[in-house]
């Protein structure tokens, strides 16, 4: 809107005529006509019509003339750049000269939108910057085109003015900005880019929110105890605080990457905190190890941060038996000394040491020459019965743990097996195949050498008799005269050494065996009895055992039975019945003499009462009580109850002449001193018949009616407990 100009003289007088002319100077024209007449205009009161004029650049109906108001106005609705200029008002009035009025109209642009680029990766920028790392350097350039006239461009931090540095070129301007070494304090900072070239209209500007990434500050473990119990499952927790991003977390053992992490780590919501969790089950090895949690970003070098913990495991004690370094445990012989040693790994040290044979606990025995020594165990003088299993146990608060079983074998010379036949009996030309089982340690490799004693001499034998396999020798001997019966003597030999005695084997002639002896019946019932006896001499053959039974009232064979062994259980038997059981041993010989004896089924209990019983049934069905059976029953009863009477009377007065005997001699003893001792010594212990009697008279005194029987009383009382006194 442009305005007219009037001097003082002039502006009270009523225009007649108003012209409006542009000069354009691009166009090096002089002027431009703007308008045409107007209506004749009163100043004095508001005009009533407005003709709108047009220069013949203007469009239509951009420019208007507005008089209403003083000064007149021109007024230019949607400028552009070819509007400046300079602008002449002609005022034209009734009565005074013409006025001409010079305006010249400046059109300003406001510049666009400032654009901004990261110089380090020459991209644009939109919103978001970066993210950089912790001390980046960031180079920011900012560039604003347009603009009339030339835009001043700055940037700002958080409303603070930071540059206002700048150049132009060509048809833009631009400003750099340099931010040094960014520091986390730096993060979402708001950097401004600002353009402006005049006070009326508003600044344009681009923004952008710097972001950064760095590492964590701390780590720390939570959760872990000072010490550890191996096989128990502790769940840990790493924290790592000031990461950003949430930095990822992990576990090592050393250098072992641990894979028993349970799931991702968790941030907290204001994103400072996020935790990583390891499910963590140590193992004694793990004892004196360090347990480490890291931190940081795998895209960021530099920026992991660990924290450590040196594992303290507390574990079951780990057993190991060995032998002594100078024990050669495949040569072991009798005699010689072994010790053990106990390797154990323990942590707490161990506050008991056991040591077993065989799962048997061994003690300190000197005398055997058992010793034991904090973790060695010596055994002296070793003898083959110290063969077995060895182990070692140790005790800590956390348990107890065992060796693996160690086993010693003391190497011996052969002995002769125990339990062998003994005696052999064989017929002239008979063949007799005799066994010699030895023991020995090794049994690998044995020589048998076989002798016949003739109590003269030892006579070597053929090893054509002979057949060895493993610890076993057979002998086929086949005595001809008197003289080849006699003892035969068998012994072998190993890499320990000779057998220091020889196996003995007695061949005689072969007969019939002896009979059985001390036959016992131990166990007789209503219808079985069990027999034992001793086994007589065989005859130098196997033998067995015929027992027949017989039923000495019914003169039967009721049982027959052949065993390998003299004991003999009989069944089937009829109660109280005698019984005749004869025995007899039996080989190829022939038959011993018999021996014989008497032996009684009881009478069976139960039988019995279910006996009686039927008979108590039977009485009382066949006897039913009539009214002269009850007569005589009665007369019965009151005879047998005056008989009682006499009886009672007869026996009161017995005892009272026995009471009147023990006074007469009470008193006699009274005379001698012997206070009921008798003639015998004081030294003389009482005997029961006598203790008896006198407590029989005390008994009968017991309840006095006189004076004198209670003197009696008094005496038998007092000798009562002197004679028992003396038979304790």
């Amino acid at each position: 809107m442009i305005s007219s100009s009037r001097t003082d003289q002039t502006s009270h007088l009523p225009a007649r005529l108003i012209l409006w002319y542009r000069s354009d100077v691009s166009r090096c024209t002089d002027t431009t006509y703007l308008g045409v007449p107007v209506q004749l205009i009163d100043y004095q009161s508001p005009p009533s019509i407005i003709y709108p004029s047009y220069g013949p650049d203007m469009d239509m109906g951009r420019a208007y003339f507005r008089g209403e108001g003083s000064p007149g106005r021109l007024v230019l609705e949607g400028v552009t750049q070819e509007d400046a200029g300079q602008y002449k008002c002609r005022t034209d009035f009734h009565h005074a000269p013409t006025k001409i009025s010079v305006i010249n109209l400046n059109i300003v642009i406001p510049p666009e939108k400032p654009y901004i680029h990261d110089e380090s990766s020459n991209r644009m920028v939109r919103l978001k910057l970066g993210p950089y790392r912790e001390g980046d350097t960031v180079k920011l350039r900012c560039e604003v085109l347009g603009g009339n006239p030339a835009p001043e461009v700055t940037w700002w931090r958080d409303h603070t003015l930071l540059d206002t540095s700048q150049e132009t070129r060509k048809q833009k301007v631009v400003n750099r900005l340099v931010i040094e070494k960014i520091s986390r304090i730096d993060l979402h900072s708001i950097y401004t880019c600002q353009a402006s070239n005049n006070n009326v209209s508003v600044p344009v500007s681009t923004s952008v929110k710097l972001d950064l990434t760095y590492g964590p500050e701390t780590v720390k473990i939570v959760g872990m105890k000072p010490v550890l119990s191996a096989g128990v499952q502790y769940r840990l927790q790493c924290m790592a605080a000031g990461g950003r991003p949430a930095p990822q977390i992990s576990w090592y053992r050393g250098d072992k990457l641990l894979e028993e992490a349970a799931g991702s780590p968790v941030t907290s919501p204001d994103g400072k905190v996020t935790t990583g969790t390891l499910l963590y089950t140590p193992d004694s090895l793990h004892n004196g190890e360090i347990l480490k949690c890291r931190a940081g970003l795998s895209n960021l070098p530099g920026s992991f941060i660990d924290t450590t913990w040196n594992l303290s495991v507390h574990y079951i004690p780990d057993v190991k038996l060995e032998y002594g370094r100078s024990i050669d445990p495949h040569f072991v012989k009798e005699n010689d000394d072994v010790y053990f040693e106990c390797r154990i790994k323990s942590n707490p040290y161990p506050r008991k040491i056991y040591w077993k044979k065989d799962g048997k606990l061994l003690n300190q025995d000197k005398k055997n020459g058992i010793l034991l020594s904090n973790q060695t165990l010596v055994l002296q003088h070793v003898l083959k019965p110290r063969s077995g299993l060895y182990t070692c146990s140790a005790e800590n608060t956390e348990g107890t743990g065992e060796s693996t079983p160690l086993p010693l074998e003391v190497k011996f010379s052969p002995e002769c097996s125990p339990n062998q036949i003994q005696v052999y009996g064989v017929a002239k030309h008979e063949t007799a195949r005799v066994r010699c089982e030895v023991i020995a340690n090794p049994e690998a490799n044995l020589r048998f050498t076989w002798k016949f004693n003739t109590s003269r001499e030892l006579l070597d034998i053929q090893e054509s008799q002979v057949t060895s396999e493993g610890r076993v020798s057979w002998l086929e001997y086949t005595p001809r005269t008197e003289l080849d019966y006699g003892t035969l003597l068998c012994s072998a030999s190993n890499q320990i050494g000779e057998q220091s005695t020889p196996c003995g084997y007695r061949l005689i002639p072969a007969g019939r065996p002896d009979s059985v002896e001390n036959c016992v019946v131990d166990n007789q019932t209503f219808s079985s009895l069990h027999l034992r006896c001793n086994a007589g001499f065989d005859g130098g053959l196997e033998q067995s055992y015929f027992v027949e039974v017989l039923d000495v009232e019914l003169d039967t064979v009721v049982s027959n039975i052949s065993t390998s062994t003299p004991t003999f259980s009989i069944i089937g038997l009829d109660s109280e019945r005698e019984y005749m059981v004869s025995v007899v041993s039996i080989n190829e010989k022939g038959r011993s003499s018999i021996v014989q004896l008497t032996a009684h089924t009881t009478k069976p209990q139960a039988a019995e009462r279910h006996t009686d019983q039927a008979k108590i049934g039977s009485l009382r069905s066949k006897f039913a009580i009539t009214p002269i059976l009850g007569i005589l029953i009665g007369i019965g009863s009151a005879l047998t109850l005056v008989s009682l009477t006499i009886i009672f009377i007869l026996c009161c007065r017995s005892n009272y002449e026995k009471v009147t005997r023990g006074e007469t001699r009470l008193q006699e003893n009274k005379e001698l001193g012997l206070q009921g001792e008798g003639c015998r010594g004081p030294d003389i212990i009482p005997s029961g018949e006598e203790v008896y009697k006198q407590k029989t008279e005390y008994r009968t005194l017991r309840y006095p009616t006189t004076t004198q029987d209670m003197d009696m009383l008094r005496n038998i009382h007092h000798n009562i407990q002197r004679l028992v006194r003396l038979k304790k």
